[in-house]
């Protein structure tokens, strides 16, 4: 259910309750010690709370989006659906977010899609005089067993719901997942949600899936992706996407996950966040961190794993490890001009509309000293930015990156990154623990499925629509539409992989889509 909240600057606190039965309602708490507590009812998970009159946090477990809108000498309103924050029942587009995302996608930023509504990330703290957010401060690295946390994690996640659904791709965070839930005491239907590419030249993992889906007597759907087909130019049938994302090429799958989404206490659990926590590509560049640190010897021994895990030499690796080194100098140090892709959107977006510096707003992280445990904490909120608003977690509560909570970010990186490669065996250490916990050997599978070529096929399928829609849409005046041609016509003839600038055009499109008649621009 989605949650409307009215908080005046000497911490009065208004709250109701609109637009549907989606999950638990909330309950306010007022407790003298800890000010107030917004929470749902069923689960006792917080979701605001206040200690002072003029100050309101969003608890770091918070698995739902939340917006908010200040209001001069009044305090502010709160809401998980932007639409009850606008002004008359209408919004103004806020240009300067799209501008960074069609160049960068879904950063972490509280800027939103709408004018002067801003998004409250888990850990964000407002100050009502003020008028300010600051996104508050990650603990630092816990060294507690992390399959354990995650275990307890899912134990309290999965208590008290009715169904469970995994997305499982068969890789191994899908697989950790499926095994946490099958050792908790959750008694409920678990089901696996499987993606497949019927025409793709590059098998999945469909196999192993329906292997593993009979072996614990599953429920298992499978949703082929020629029958779901990407980049259709429409609206989600069962909601309205609060933010642009790269889920938007696949209306048919949302709506699938959101029918299952929409069910009586249902839960959908998503595997994201592993990669980068656990590295599913190892950091090439992590001797030369080493050899800083005084450790030449484990350099020298982080760079035979790496040669064997990419079937380089021993050369051609050290000088990979030095390229590599000056970009992530740039990711740690700007992460916004680092996932920024200037070369091909400066050419296709007029430079009136080219912001002026790229915004990525992280919360600190004092615990992350060295650079290789750094990145992945920027990676994974990165991940956590991207699952939050996705357009499945616009229902309030239903979707949940359980690698991307704070206690999963916080117990991962705890342990070193040397430990995360061995021979040709990556995110070791995680593959090490699950076994030792859930005694399945399967987990040390290493081969990972994909779907070759059904970006390039579905755009050269429907080229002319998709040119269309994106040259004859809100942020056509934006374009140079001969290099929108072009970009499209190269991908369509297999000449070039798909610029992210193209997807984030369409994505764009699609969100502007589905909000129209409900803001002032379009």
């Amino acid at each position: 259910m989605h949650f409307y909240l009215e908080v005046t600057l000497d911490g009065k606190f208004s709250l109701n309750e609109k637009f549907g039965n989606y999950t638990a309602s909330l309950e306010v708490i007022n407790n003298l010690a800890s000010g107030v507590i917004i929470q749902t009812k069923r689960d006792a998970q917080r979701i605001i709370f206040s200690r002072k009159p003029n100050e309101i946090e969003i608890d770091e477990s918070c698995d739902r989006q939340v917006f908010i809108r200040m209001i001069k000498d009044f305090g502010a309103i709160l809401s998980s659906n932007p639409e009850l924050l606008f002004e008359r029942g209408k919004a103004n587009l806020n240009h300067n977010y799209f501008a960074q995302y069609i160049f960068c996608g879904p950063i972490p930023t509280t800027s939103t899609p709408f004018s002067d509504i801003y998004y409250l990330s888990p850990g964000s703290r407002v100050c009502l005089k003020k008028q300010t957010i600051r996104l508050g401060v990650t603990p630092p690295p816990r060294k507690s067993n992390f399959i354990a946390a995650l275990d307890d994690l899912i134990e309290r996640k999965t208590r008290d719901k009715k169904a469970v659904s995994i997305e499982f791709s068969g890789g191994l965070e899908s697989s950790v997942l499926l095994h946490s839930v099958i050792n908790s005491k959750y008694n409920g239907s678990l089901e696996l949600i499987h993606a497949t590419d019927s025409e793709s030249g590059e098998a999945d993992d469909l196999t192993r899936v329906r292997q593993l889906a009979d072996l614990y007597n599953l429920n298992l759907t499978v949703i082929d992706q020629q029958d779901a087909i990407p980049f259709q130019i429409k609206k989600c049938a069962s909601l309205r996407p609060n933010f642009p994302h790269s889920g938007l090429v696949n209306i048919d799958y949302i709506d699938i996950l959101s029918e299952v989404a929409l069910s009586d206490d249902a839960l959908i659990l998503n595997g994201c966040g592993g990669d980068s926590l656990f590295r599913s590509w190892p950091q090439s560049w992590l001797s030369l961190e080493l050899i800083r640190s005084g450790k030449p010897l484990s350099a020298l021994k982080w760079i035979y794993h790496l040669s064997d895990y990419t079937r380089s030499s021993f050369g051609l690796t050290i000088v990979d490890s030095l390229k590599d080194y000056k970009e992530i100098k740039l990711k740690i140090s700007n992460p916004g001009l680092y996932f920024a892709k200037p070369t091909i959107a400066s050419g296709i977006l007029s430079k009136e509309y080219q912001p002026e510096e790229f915004i990525c707003q992280l919360r600190d992280f004092a615990g992350a000293a060295s650079m290789s445990v750094r990145e992945r904490y920027i990676d994974a909120l990165l991940n956590q930015h991207e699952m939050l608003s996705s357009p499945i977690a616009s229902i309030p509560g239903c979707y949940y990156t359980p690698f991307l909570s704070d206690e999963s970010i916080s117990s991962s990186l705890a342990i070193p990154s040397t430990k995360l490669l061995k021979n040709k065996i990556n995110r070791y250490e995680l593959r090490k623990l699950a076994v030792d916990k859930y005694g399945a050997p399967s987990l040390w599978h290493t081969r990972k499925g994909s779907f070759t070529g059904l970006t390039q096929r579905c755009i050269q399928r429907n080229k002319r629509q998709i040119e269309e829609f994106i040259l004859g849409g809100y942020f056509s005046r934006f374009l140079d539409t001969d290099r929108v041609r072009q970009e499209i016509t190269a991908v369509a003839a297999g000449v070039r992989k798909c610029p992210s600038v193209i997807l984030n055009l369409f994505t764009a499109g699609i969100f502007v889509h589905h909000w129209r008649g409900r803001v002032y621009d379009i």
